[in-house]
C-alpha cells in the first residue's frame, strides 16, 4: 500500500454508497457542494443494488436481474462523473472530528467541513440457525420440493416467503406480529397465502432456513468516538434532521437505525444532504411509503387510526395491468380534510381573482396558489373530500384528459395573437377558445389513438399533418411580423424623417443607438477582463457611479449628455440585482455584486451614486440597507424611481399600427402603473439625505397618461420598460 497526502478538501464527504449515501451524495453536489464517496465497492448501489432490492425483485418477476443492477450501476457512476462527486474505494475510519483515513490500494486521509455516514449493515448470525442463509441469498439459488423456514416479520421476509412458495414449501416464524408497521386489515390479504407460525419451529423438519432483518450496523471499523459521535443501542443516534451529536456528522440508512428501508434510507439521504448543505430540512417518516412485493403486493403511507374509504382492487392501476380482482385499496382521511382541502380550494380561486398583470410576482401574492394547492395535496384528495368530489365533475376531469394537448396549443397561439392584434382581449378569447378545441381532437386523434389503439391511421395522419402546418404558419408570421414587417412604410401621419426616428429606434438592424449597443453593456467588473472604459476617471472633475440592473444601463445616454464634464463609474449588468441581501444566481451578477460590496476602493472620489433596479415589494428592506450602505461610505445617494411597463412592448405595437395616432392611445393603454404604489411606499421609507427622481411623474403625471415619444419625435421607449437612447436623453434632462 501507498501512503498519500491529504486529498482535496471537500466541503461533503460521505461514507457509504448505498441507497442513503448516493442520495446525499446527489443532493449535495446539486446544491453547489464538492462532494466525494467513499465505499469498499468499485460501484455505488450498496447491499440493496447489488444483493438484495433489485435481485429480489427480479427473482420474484422469475427473471434474471443481473442485466438490470448493471444498468443502474453505470447510472450511478455516471451521475457522479455528471456531478462532479469524487469516488474514493476502500475503507473509512475517522482519525478526529475534521479528518477521515480511507484505506484501498491507496491509504489517503481527506479533509472534510461536513460529513454524513451511510455505512449500512452487515450479516451476523443466530445462536438458533447456525446453518441459515441471510434472505439475500435465497434469490440466488434454485430450492425446488424444500421444506423452507422464512425466520423474521420484515417485509424481506414475506417476500422471500412469497417467492419460494412458487416450488417449495414454506413458513414464516415470527416471535410477533408479521409486518408490524402495517395496519393490520392489510396485513390480513397475504396471512391466507402463507403459513405463519408463532410457536417456536422444530428445525430439524427443514431443510432450508432463511434469516430476516438479522443484521447488525456496519459501524466498528468507523472509530465513531475519535469524532465524538455517539452510539446507542448498537446504532448511531441522530435527530430528525439526521444529525448526530457531532453537529458536523450526520448519520442516514441502517447504521442510523433504518429498519431495512430503502424508501426511508433514501429520505433519510435527501434529509441529511439538505441539512448539511445548510437548508432547514426534516424528516418525517410517516410520509415515507412502506411496500412488501408480496401477493398482492402491499403498500402503505401513513397510519389508518382515522375514517377509511374501501376501494375496489380492480380500480387500480396495477390490478388492471396484472389482470387481478382481488384486493382492496385502503385511503384514510381525517374530517379535518375536509376544512383543509376546501380551505385550499378558495385560496385557489381568491389566486385567478384577485392576481392582476401588475401583481408583484414572485413575491407574497405566491402564498395565494402555493399556499392552496398544498392545503388541497396534504388535505388529500380523496373520494369523500369537497376537493374530489368539484375535481371529479365532468368538465373537470374531460379538461384533465385534453390537458396536455392544451398545454401544448395555448402558447403559440396566444403569441401570434399578441402579435397580430396587440391589447386585444376579444382576440385573447378566441385563442384560448381555439385552443381548447384543438387539444380535444389532439386527444381523439392523436393522444387517445397513441396511447390505446392503432394510431397511424388516415384521420391520425392527416391531422397531424395539419397541426405541423398549423403551428408551422403560426411560428413563421410570428417570425416575420416581428423581424421583417417594414417599419418605414409605418405611421403614414408622420413627414419621412420622423418616420425614419421611429424605423432606426425600432429596427435593431437598421439603428444600432440602443444602450444595448454601448461599451460597458454585460462588461463585468471582476470578469476576467475588466473594461477600463467604464472604471476609470479622469481625475479632477466630479465623479458621479452608476449601480444597478438593466434599469441603470438604459439611463447612461442621458446622464452623459447632460453633463459630459462629469466621471462616469458603471457597476451595472442586465438581470442583476447588486442589493444588499440578495443572492444573484448567475456568475456574472454574483461577479458585479462582489465587485461593488468587496473589491471597490476608491470612495473617496465618488461623489454621487445613482442606483436604479427593477424592485418588487420582497426588494424592499434591500433596496432600503443598500442605500444606507452608500451612505455609510460618505457619498451623496440618489434612488432613480420605477418607469412603467408597457405591455404590449412598444416596438411590438409600433408593429401593428400605421396611425400615430392611434399608436399613442394603444400604448397609453398598455401602461402598467401598478409599481407606483410600491416605488411610493419606499420613496416614504427612504433613509435621511437619500435623494429620489420619481420616474412616474416625469413620465406619467398624476393622472397616468403616460408619455410614449420626446418632444422631437422619437419614440421614448424601445420595448416594455427600457428607454430608447433618445428616451434617456429626455428622461434625464427632466431631473
Amino acid at each position: 500500500m501507498v501512503v498519500g497526502q491529504f486529498s482535496q478538501d471537500v466541503d461533503i464527504l460521505v461514507i457509504g454508497g448505498g441507497p442513503a449515501g448516493y442520495t446525499a451524495a446527489f443532493r449535495c453536489a446539486e446544491l453547489g457542494k464538492t462532494v466525494a464517496v467513499v465505499d469498499p465497492k468499485e460501484s455505488l448501489g450498496g447491499e440493496c443494488l447489488h444483493d438484495a432490492c433489485i435481485p429480489s425483485k427480479a427473482a420474484l418477476l422469475g427473471s434474471d436481474g443481473s442485466a438490470t443492477v448493471s444498468l443502474l450501476s453505470k447510472g450511478l457512476e455516471q451521475q457522479c462523473k455528471t456531478l462532479g462527486i469524487e469516488r474514493l474505494h476502500g475503507l473509512a475510519h475517522f482519525e478526529n472530528k475534521k479528518t477521515v483515513q480511507v484505506t484501498g490500494e491507496v491509504v489517503s486521509v481527506v479533509k472534510f467541513r461536513k460529513a454524513i455516514v451511510a455505512s449500512g449493515s452487515m450479516k451476523r448470525s443466530h445462536p438458533d440457525y447456525p446453518d441459515a442463509i441471510q434472505v439475500e441469498e435465497s434469490y440466488r439459488k434454485n430450492f425446488n420440493n424444500q421444506k423452507i423456514l422464512v425466520v423474521g416479520d420484515t417485509p424481506s421476509a414475506v417476500e422471500s416467503a412469497t417467492c419460494l412458495s412458487k416450488h417449495n414449501t414454506v413458513s414464516i416464524f415470527s416471535s410477533g406480529p408479521i409486518l408490524p408497521s402495517f395496519a393490520p386489515e392489510i396485513v390480513k390479504l397475504i396471512k391466507r397465502g402463507l403459513t405463519i407460525s408463532v410457536d417456536q419451529p422444530n428445525v430439524s423438519e427443514f431443510d432450508v432456513v432463511v434469516l430476516s432483518g438479522h443484521r447488525l450496523p456496519n459501524i466498528e471499523q468507523l472509530h465513531l468516538e475519535q469524532a465524538d459521535v455517539t452510539v446507542e443501542n448498537g446504532v448511531i443516534s441522530t435527530d430528525d434532521t439526521c444529525a448526530t451529536s457531532n453537529s458536523k456528522i450526520y448519520a442516514v440508512g441502517e447504521c442510523a437505525g433504518c429498519d431495512h428501508s430503502a424508501a426511508l434510507a433514501i429520505a433519510q439521504g435527501r434529509v441529511a444532504g439538505e441539512s448539511a448543505c445548510g437548508l432547514d430540512a426534516h424528516l418525517d417518516a410517516q410520509f415515507v411509503p412502506r411496500v412488501v412485493w408480496s401477493s398482492p403486493e402491499l403498500a402503505q403511507v401513513g397510519s389508518f387510526d382515522s375514517e377509511r374509504v374501501s376501494l375496489p382492487w380492480g380500480n387500480s392501476g396495477l390490478a388492471v395491468t396484472l389482470g387481478q380482482q382481488h384486493g382492496i385499496t385502503m385511503l384514510g382521511y381525517e374530517k379535518t380534510s375536509q376544512v383543509i382541502t376546501g380551505v385550499g380550494l378558495a385560496l385557489i380561486i381568491a389566486a385567478v381573482v384577485l392576481l392582476t398583470p401588475g401583481t408583484p410576482f414572485p413575491g407574497v401574492a405566491a402564498l395565494l396558489p402555493v399556499a392552496g394547492a398544498v392545503m388541497v395535496i396534504v388535505g388529500g384528495a380523496q373520494s369523500e373530500t369537497i376537493a374530489a368530489r368539484i375535481l371529479s365533475c365532468r368538465p373537470f376531469v374531460q379538461i384533465g384528459k385534453i390537458s396536455y394537448g392544451l398545454y401544448l396549443w395555448h402558447w403559440p397561439l396566444l403569441v401570434a395573437v399578441w402579435f397580430v392584434f396587440p391589447g386585444s382581449q376579444l382576440m385573447v378569447g378566441a385563442a384560448i377558445l381555439v385552443s381548447f378545441v384543438l387539444a380535444g381532437l389532439s386527444y381523439l386523434f392523436w393522444e387517445k389513438p397513441l396511447r390505446f389503439g392503432k394510431w397511424l391511421g388516415a384521420p391520425v395522419r392527416a391531422f397531424a399533418f395539419l397541426a405541423v402546418l398549423v403551428i408551422g404558419g403560426i411560428g413563421l408570421s410570428s417570425v416575420f411580423l416581428y423581424r421583417y414587417a417594414p417599419l418605414d412604410t409605418r405611421f403614414a401621419d408622420l413627414d419621412p424623417a420622423e418616420n425614419m426616428n421611429w424605423k432606426r429606434v425600432f429596427d435593431r438592424d437598421a439603428q444600432g443607438l440602443a444602450w444595448a449597443e454601448l461599451d460597458c453593456q454585460n462588461r463585468i467588473p471582476g470578469a476576467e477582463t475588466i473594461v477600463t472604459a467604464c472604471l476609470d476617471t479622469r481625475g479632477g472633475r466630479r465623479t458621479v457611479m452608476l449601480v444597478g440592473d438593466s434599469h441603470a444601463e438604459h439611463l447612461v445616454p442621458g446622464l452623459e449628455a447632460r453633463w459630459p464634464e462629469e466621471d462616469f463609474i458603471r457597476i451595472v449588468g442586465g438581470g442583476c440585482y447588486p442589493l444588499i441581501g440578495f443572492e444573484n444566481t448567475t456568475e456574472p451578477c454574483r461577479k458585479i455584486a462582489d465587485y461593488l460590496f468587496n473589491a471597490f476602493e476608491r470612495w473617496e472620489e465618488v461623489d454621487r451614486v445613482y442606483l436604479s433596479v427593477r424592485y418588487y415589494d420582497a426588494h424592499r428592506t434591500m433596496v432600503l440597507e443598500t442605500l444606507a450602505w452608500f451612505q455609510s461610505k460618505g457619498v451623496d445617494v440618489t434612488l432613480v424611481g420605477q418607469t412603467p411597463v408597457f405591455e404590449p412592448a412598444l416596438d411590438v405595437l409600433a408593429q401593428s399600427h400605421s396611425n400615430l395616432s392611434a399608436f399613442h392611445q394603444a400604448a397609453r393603454a398598455a401602461a402598467i402603473t401598478d409599481d407606483k404604489d410600491i416605488a411610493a411606499d419606499l420613496k416614504q421609507s427612504l433613509p435621511e439625505g437619500v435623494s429620489y427622481i420619481d420616474s412616474f411623474d416625469i413620465i406619467c403625471g398624476e393622472a397616468l397618461s403616460c408619455q410614449t415619444s420626446t418632444e422631437e419625435g422619437w419614440p421614448l421607449f424601445l420595448d416594455e420598460d427600457h428607454f430608447s437612447v433618445p428616451g434617456a436623453i429626455w428622461f434625464v434632462r427632466q431631473w
